[in-house]
């Protein structure tokens, strides 16, 4: 789905582990990658996003992880 001008291409998955690619237009044109590891009721994942700012190249890293943590009410 899209939102605030961006969108995810290139979902892949396979086993544990889903990939994807994301691409933005607006405010401000940037494109990143991102990759999620499940593994019973957790996941660990990555995510890297590319911009260009008046010039100024600007790479965000961002690692994350979770837990299932009970039911969905």
């Amino acid at each position: 789905p899209s939102q605030s001008g961006c969108s995810i291409e290139d979902i892949s998955s396979a086993g544990e582990r889903l990939q994807w690619k994301l691409q933005c237009t607006a405010p401000i044109p940037a494109e990143g990658t991102g990759e999620t590891f499940y593994s019973g009721t957790s996941f660990t994942g990555t995510a890297v996003m590319r911009t260009d700012m008046a010039g100024m190249k600007l790479e965000v890293a961002t690692r994350y992880s979770g837990r299932r943590t009970g039911d969905c009410h």
